[in-house]
């Protein structure tokens, strides 16, 4: 090159290096001289993993360093190269450069190649020098779990493919290259944390002070992090993100200044110092002026309600959304239009702001007890980027507060059979926001015709109306679409419409939650694209190859017929690290979506319909009780014998009323059911059973729904049966009964259930003559939810009667009064104003009563529903009201005359009339009967792996399973008490001598058994310390040992109860204060999370 003019002599070039390339990636590709005068040259393992730790048959997963100088003083010709020694013909080393004579790996006799410096690299992607100390750099792009920082160092093994991060995993190799040590990373990125790392320069500039010495670093296609990492220790902080997103590398001028590469444009970007970006928002919900009364989250002029067809999973929570663009009063520029594209992405104008709120449901038996949790905002900014920002709820649920990070929040949610359990919400950082809202979404995910395409009741007009033709009529969009062109548009299939195929809802569901990263265009490595506009075939899922294998044999990412070997089905049904997808804010399985993937997987390839395949084969189930062998599962095994000595009939022990019940997984409408008997003997056993269908795991045939009775035939066929359930249960009434089944088939479609969240009433006021009728609408919402029904009532009949069910109005006197209506879902209420005008009429007066049926028998735990008759039947006040004399015989409800059999005997029920008192009895007849046994199934040890030092105890936890087992017995062992002893009545384990022992746990009913590994430490070995001790208000836990990493603290009580749970996040300070000033003296037990794993510590509260 000549250094005048920087023109280089293409005549010039030689090829010194020339190797094949294999797979796509992991190249590796960093270039630099080091202060030593030596070509440093990176390459990656170019994804054949064990090349790295080859340094034999390859130049591959390693820092090489050339003289090429050639200085005899100081360097030697390469004794072992390519093609003479090996590689292929083409391939060429050796060329143009000789090897330093203090190169760490030589071999006189060309055993191995001489030019590694290091190895054990995957693909260090980016190498810089630090042009103070010399020191290189690498920013290495990691597998599944980590990305690291690594500080070249001569000789060094940096552990790929055995190590990744500090994970290692012998899944490729059993050990390093010659039992080398492995060289421990600057800083490995947790996977959440991480895309793909790219490794920057140490900043020596001028213009940032505070960034002096500390090496500057990014992460591509995720949430675009750029880090500052102290070079001393690698612990890191976020500096902020690159909102124009792909940051590809980063460049260095000779003041020691920094510049950002984007991928794919020409334009650079200096690093620079400026006020934060959360300075600038406004602080509060309420300050942003989206809202005119946040109470009731009622948008500000200009702000647009719209709704997808169906909401892509959020862990259960509730949503509602906005949009709104900057406009003079009219949308008729570009400026102030959406480009409409009809099944690609939106083109927003600058200035369009788009609102998302959640609400999480606290109370399954009433939705009505919800939690506001965040608005989101996503906003399209003036340099045609979004940036997005999110407010969280306080807690007095009046405003919302700017979030600067993520957050995890543990919420308390009371299931339907009235237990609490703790769901975390995770509130994304900004950077979380941009994973999904990637440059192929064009920065939103919602907006898409095909997702919008549906009828919306505006609130503002009380008009209902199609939202993509509102939004063209409205010139929001830059497209006429009229009702009669949304027939033709590509349209989402919610998993509710029952007029859409197994394969359109699949597909519909995958569109929209999983083609928002895995679509063409996007820089996520799996290579399919998920859209539901293309056909199966072209999506690539059938043939895809595996980029992270989960390790299942026959593994696919899309294995027809086997939902158990398709990845794409085992990454959405998991909730663990580096292998849940979506793998950020995902705290709680779409137990519904999962079923609806299954039972498409399973029908993929085969001649059968979606109805045909069987949804409870293989699932769990339970019996009453068990003899001779015969275990609940072998009634879902899919083997159909009848024949007691083939293994595959259920038996359980002679008793009274027995039952078998199997879990489907999820809840399904439910259309066929088949049955195979004993045919061996005994056939006669099963006449008489009932076929129950619930969604309770319930032991009472009163929580279930029967759709039929069995009969003593080999097989039976129960068609028709059209009943929603996640339960079967076979249950056979009667004493000294034995049940016995060959096989049990269920047939049916996967049932979702949309809440209702909303009820309004049309119109809000009606002007009456006394005589007069008028029929008032409900409107729920959302429009597409499951139970629509509701119910009225009159806060006075004398001036308004109404229908209960149907809401038409009836005239009686003058006044004002209002109706209500309620949701049976969730029993959201709505009002509307009646004005009565004229004369009265006269009442017309109930005269009488009666009971129908005037007589029930009924078993424990059945319910009837009795009826009240009054005469006359057009009398003007027909309430009435039920008692028992004796709820522990039968209870009754007071207001509708539910009754339920609680024990044995005869009492009566009375109604008595509103109007006059009259009354009137029935005779209930219950029939008495002992409990069924529940028998366990499982048993569950947490943790699984526990580090103690010698001499500490800690206190395990058995979970049974069902959770209601009549007999939750268990005895612990250790394989070697010399190592680990443990209580074999409490489970409270004791570290004795150093080493490594398994601990069981077995339960008495069932002999189901568990393991864990105790792993026991020297004493004071451990970098956990907590003063002082004994603990009295607060104590101090020292986390210096965990710097850079999460850590989870979850506190015990004596009986083994979760406590209390803080998470310290990566930032946390070295010491950390601890309150306990809520829980009495005593023994507790500290259980701390982390990266490293679990580790347990004995408390004292004084």
């Amino acid at each position: 090159m000549n250094p005048s003019t920087m023109t280089v002599n293409e005549n010039s070039e030689e090829v010194m290096l020339k190797l094949r390339m294999y797979g796509t990636t992991h190249r590796g590709g960093g270039l630099l001289f080091g202060d030593d005068g030596y070509l440093y040259l990176t390459t990656g393992d170019q994804t054949a993993f064990k090349k790295s730790q080859d340094i034999v048959n390859n130049l591959d997963g390693g820092v090489l360093r050339l003289d090429v100088d050639k200085n005899p003083a100081r360097s030697h010709a390469p004794i072992k190269t390519m093609p003479q020694d090996h590689g292929f013909s083409d391939e060429i080393t050796g060329v143009g450069y000789w090897i330093p004579n203090d190169n760490p790996f030589l071999s006189p006799n060309g055993g191995r190649f001489e030019e590694y410096y290091s190895m054990g690299h995957r693909n260090p992607h980016r190498m810089t020098k630090d042009k103070v100390t010399g020191n290189l750099y690498i920013g290495e792009i990691g597998g599944g779990r980590h990305e690291e920082i690594n500080v070249v160092k001569k000789g060094r093994n940096y552990g790929w493919p055995l190590y990744e991060g500090l994970f290692r995993s012998t899944f490729c190799v059993s050990g390093l290259y010659e039992n080398m040590p492995h060289e421990e990373p600057l800083v490995a990125f947790p996977r959440s944390q991480a895309n793909a790392v790219i490794g920057g320069f140490v900043y020596r500039g001028e213009e940032i002070p505070e960034l002096s010495g500390k090496y500057i670093c990014a992460d591509y296609g995720v949430g675009e992090e750029i880090w500052a990492v102290d070079t001393s220790n690698g612990s890191y902080e976020q500096l902020g993100n690159f909102s124009s997103t792909n940051i590809i590398s980063f460049g260095e001028d000779k003041q020691g200044e920094l510049y950002i590469l984007k991928q794919g444009v020409s334009t650079l970007f200096k690093l620079m110092t400026k006020k934060s970006f959360e300075e600038t928002l406004p602080q509060t919900l309420s300050e942003t002026g989206a809202f005119s009364d946040l109470s009731t989250l009622t948008p500000s002029q200009g702000i647009f309600p719209y709704e997808l067809i169906e909401s892509f999973w959020s862990d259960g929570a509730l949503k509602k959304r906005w949009l709104g663009i900057p406009n003079d009063g009219t949308h008729n520029t570009q400026e102030e239009q959406i480009n409409y594209s009809e099944n690609g992405n939106w083109d927003f104008p600058i200035g369009l702001v788009l609102i998302k709120h959640f609400e999480m449901p606290l109370d399954e038996n009433n939705p009505t007890v919800t939690k506001r949790l965040e608005t989101r905002f996503s906003v399209k900014a003036t340099n045609g980027q979004f940036y997005y920002v999110t407010y969280k709820w306080n807690d007095a649920q009046t405003d919302a507060v700017l979030l600067t990070s993520g957050l995890d929040e543990t919420l308390n949610i009371t299931r339907a059979d009235g237990t609490t359990e703790a769901q975390v919400w995770s509130y994304p950082s900004r950077s979380d926001c941009v994973t999904c809202h990637n440059p192929s979404t064009g920065g939103t995910i919602g907006t898409r015709t095909r997702y919008l395409n549906k009828d919306l009741r505006y609130p503002r007009t009380g008009r209902t109306a199609n939202q993509l033709v509102t939004l063209s009529h409205l010139g929001i969009l830059d497209q006429t679409i009229t009702d009669a062109n949304t027939n033709s548009l590509l349209k989402y299939k919610a998993l509710t419409d029952v007029n859409a195929s197994l394969d359109e809802k699949a597909r519909s569901y995958l569109d929209l939650n999983c083609a928002y990263c895995h679509q063409a265009g996007s820089d996520v490595r799996a290579d399919f694209d998920m859209r539901m506009v293309l056909n199966l075939e072209q999506t690539g899922l059938l043939d895809a190859g595996i980029f992270n294998s989960l390790g299942i044999p026959d593994e696919a990412i899309l294995q027809q017929g086997s939902p158990e070997k398709s990845i794409v089905y085992l990454r959405a049904n998991s909730l663990q690290e580096g292998i849940a997808m979506p793998p950020i804010a995902k705290n709680k399985i779409d137990a519904n979506g999962i079923a609806l993937l299954e039972a498409w997987i399973r029908q993929l390839g085969s001649n059968t319909g979606p109805n045909e395949v069987n949804l409870a084969l293989n699932k769990p189930a339970v019996q009453s009780s068990l003899d001779f062998g015969g275990d609940a599962s072998k009634a879902i095994d899919g083997n159909r014998s009848g024949l007691y000595t083939n293994g595959s009939v259920t038996h359980t022990a002679t008793s009274n009323n027995p039952w078998w019940r199997v879990d489907l997984g999820a809840e399904y409408t439910i259309s066929k059911i088949n049955m195979y008997n004993r045919t061996d003997c005994c056939y006669d056993r099963l006449n008489g059973a009932k076929l129950l269908v619930g969604n309770t795991q319930s032991n009472n045939p009163a929580d279930y729904t029967e759709v039929g009775t069995a009969n003593a035939t080999p097989s039976q066929f129960f068609t028709n049966v059209n009943t929603s359930g996640k339960y079967l249960m076979v249950y056979l009434p009667g004493n000294n009964k034995i049940l016995s089944l060959a096989e049990v088939e269920v047939f049916g479609e996967v049932t979702i259930n949309i809440p209702v969240y909303n009820v309004l009433t049309s119109p809000n006021v009606v002007n009456l003559q006394v005589g007069e009728t008028f029929q008032l609408n409900a409107i729920t919402e959302p429009s597409n939810a499951t139970d629509q029904s509701v119910s009225w009532i009159t806060n006075d009949a004398t001036i308004a009667a109404i229908d209960a069910a149907t809401g038409l109005v009836t005239a009686v006197g003058p006044g004002e009064i209002d109706v209500t209506v309620t949701t049976n879902d969730g029993g959201y209420k709505a009002s509307s104003l009646i004005k009565v005008a004229g004369t009265p009429q006269n009442p017309i007066s109930v005269y009488n009563v009666l009971t129908s049926p005037s007589q029930v028998s009924l078993q424990v735990g059945e319910t009837f529903q009795l009826n009240a008759i009054t005469e006359p039947a057009n009398a003007t006040d027909q309430t009435v009201s039920w008692i028992s004399n004796d709820p522990g015989i039968a209870s009754i409800d007071a207001t509708t005359g539910l009754v339920t059999a609680n024990g044995a005997g005869e009492i009566d029920v009375t109604v008595t009339t509103n109007d006059g008192g009259y009354k009137a009895s029935a005779l209930i007849k219950v029939i008495g009967g002992p409990a069924p046994n529940v028998s366990v199934y499982n048993v569950l040890v947490s943790p699984k792996v526990l580090t103690l030092n010698v001499g500490e105890t800690f206190l395990l936890n058995a979970i049974i399973e069902p959770d209601n087992a009549t007999n939750k017995n268990v005895r612990w062992f250790s394989n070697d008490p010399s190592i680990v002893s443990v209580d074999p009545n409490t489970g409270l384990v004791t570290a004795n001598s150093i080493g490594e022992m398994d601990v069981s746990v077995v339960t008495e009913d069932g002999g189901y058994h568990a393991t864990m590994l105790v792993k026991v430490i020297a004493p004071n070995t451990s970098s956990l310390k907590l003063y002082p001790m004994p603990a009295t208000d607060t104590f101090n836990i020292d986390l210096s040992g965990y710097m850079g990493k999460a850590v989870v603290v979850t506190l015990y009580g004596p009986g083994n109860q979760m406590l209390k749970t803080v998470r310290y996040p990566e930032n946390h300070p070295a010491v950390n204060q601890f309150s306990v000033s809520e829980f009495p003296s005593g023994v507790y037990y500290l259980l701390f999370d982390s990266a490293d794993g679990y580790e347990g510590k004995t408390l004292i509260i004084n």
